[in-house]
Protein backbone atom coordinates (compact mmCIF):
# COMPACT_ATOMS: atom_id res chain seq x y z
CA UNK A 1 0.00 0.00 0.00
CA UNK A 2 2.68 2.26 0.98
CA UNK A 3 4.08 1.78 -2.80
CA UNK A 4 0.89 2.78 -4.08
CA UNK A 5 0.55 5.96 -1.71
CA UNK A 6 4.13 7.40 -3.22
CA UNK A 7 3.07 6.86 -7.09
CA UNK A 8 0.11 8.36 -8.51
CA UNK A 9 -1.09 7.30 -12.11
CA UNK A 10 2.68 6.04 -12.74
CA UNK A 11 4.14 8.95 -11.58
CA UNK A 12 6.65 8.45 -8.58
CA UNK A 13 7.00 11.75 -6.22
CA UNK A 14 10.20 10.88 -4.62
CA UNK A 15 12.52 14.11 -4.57
CA UNK A 16 15.22 14.48 -6.59
CA UNK A 17 17.28 16.61 -3.83
CA UNK A 18 18.52 14.49 -1.09
CA UNK A 19 16.71 14.87 1.91
CA UNK A 20 19.59 16.61 3.97
CA UNK A 21 20.24 19.54 1.31
CA UNK A 22 16.85 20.84 1.84
CA UNK A 23 16.79 24.09 4.03
CA UNK A 24 14.97 23.84 6.77
CA UNK A 25 15.37 27.15 8.32
CA UNK A 26 12.69 29.65 7.39
CA UNK A 27 13.84 33.15 9.49
CA UNK A 28 10.51 35.49 9.03
CA UNK A 29 12.34 38.08 10.83
CA UNK A 30 14.83 38.62 7.92
CA UNK A 31 13.22 40.43 4.62
CA UNK A 32 13.59 38.35 1.72
CA UNK A 33 13.31 39.66 -2.02
CA UNK A 34 10.98 37.73 -3.01
CA UNK A 35 8.32 38.05 -0.09
CA UNK A 36 8.61 41.69 -0.43
CA UNK A 37 7.86 41.29 -4.05
CA UNK A 38 4.98 39.16 -3.00
CA UNK A 39 3.90 41.89 -0.92
CA UNK A 40 3.67 44.46 -3.64
CA UNK A 41 1.46 41.74 -5.84
CA UNK A 42 -0.94 42.16 -3.10
CA UNK A 43 0.11 38.27 -2.26
CA UNK A 44 -0.41 36.44 1.65
CA UNK A 45 3.35 34.76 1.57
CA UNK A 46 5.12 37.75 3.08
CA UNK A 47 5.98 38.78 6.69
CA UNK A 48 5.67 41.92 8.95
CA UNK A 49 9.61 42.53 8.21
CA UNK A 50 9.22 42.22 4.72
CA UNK A 51 5.51 44.62 4.58
CA UNK A 52 8.36 47.34 6.43
CA UNK A 53 11.11 46.83 3.93
CA UNK A 54 8.52 46.78 1.07
CA UNK A 55 6.88 50.28 2.39
CA UNK A 56 10.17 51.63 3.25
CA UNK A 57 11.50 51.28 -0.43
CA UNK A 58 8.18 53.03 -1.45
CA UNK A 59 8.88 56.07 0.08
CA UNK A 60 12.37 56.06 -0.31
CA UNK A 61 11.53 55.54 -4.52
CA UNK A 62 8.33 57.06 -5.16
CA UNK A 63 6.16 57.40 -8.55
CA UNK A 64 8.22 59.33 -11.23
Amino acid sequence: MAEQDSAVAGWNFQSAVPEAAVPTGLRPEVPHLARIYDYWLGGKNNYPADQAVAEAMIRTVPDP
